[in-house]
């Protein structure tokens, strides 16, 4: 199956997701609820979606929908009753219920670490990121366990081999980039 079907499944199974989730709240009122997604890639474009389309009010919810760029600091939202339904990495999750959170996954609409490592016109090989850098959103994202598996699978290791920063989202990421 190639990247774009994946993508494309995903997004339905998200969608339905986001349906069966929503469905039990009675459409008579408007329950004021902050909803947050992490991602503002294609994937997660069905947080929004969800509300221009008119689906959280269908479902008697007064959506606020907010981007915050990190499971890490969703699960902290969530947490601390600020958001009440997020998107976020297992990880971030898995972390949370470790330290004794609260909170509960109700869904995965995508199984797999989706990440790209993109680098310097000068990488040839997995020795050549010795000594360089891997910029993710936060320690505990899915972005950190995605460099950090990806780092063991070329037999390099973390923070020993390639420093691992903390950069922010996507974006911020992208912008960090530079040349040597």
């Amino acid at each position: 199956m190639n990247d774009t079907t994946h993508g494309w499944r995903g997004f339905l199974s998200a969608t339905v997701f986001l349906l069966i989730v929503f469905s039990w709240v009675n459409a008579d009122s408007q329950e004021k609820i902050r909803v947050s997604y992490s991602s503002t890639d294609t994937l997660n474009s069905l947080w929004t979606i969800a509300g221009d389309a008119g689906f959280y009010k269908k479902h008697g919810l007064d959506a606020d929908v907010v981007h915050i760029g990190s499971s890490t600091t969703t699960i902290s939202a969530i947490v601390a009753q600020d958001v009440q339904v997020g998107n976020a990495a297992g990880s971030g999750i898995a972390n949370a219920a470790v330290r004794g959170a609260d909170v509960v996954s109700a869904g995965c609409v995508v199984n797999v670490l989706a990440y790209e490592l993109v680098v310097l016109e000068s990488i040839k090989s997995a020795e050549d990121l010795k000594g360089k850098s891997i910029g993710i959103s936060r320690f505990g994202s899915g972005s950190d366990v995605a460099a950090r598996e990806l780092l063991k699978g070329l037999s390099l290791k973390p923070m020993e081999d390639v420093k691992i920063l903390q950069v922010g989202g996507a974006s911020e990421r992208a912008a960090g980039f530079s040349r040597e």
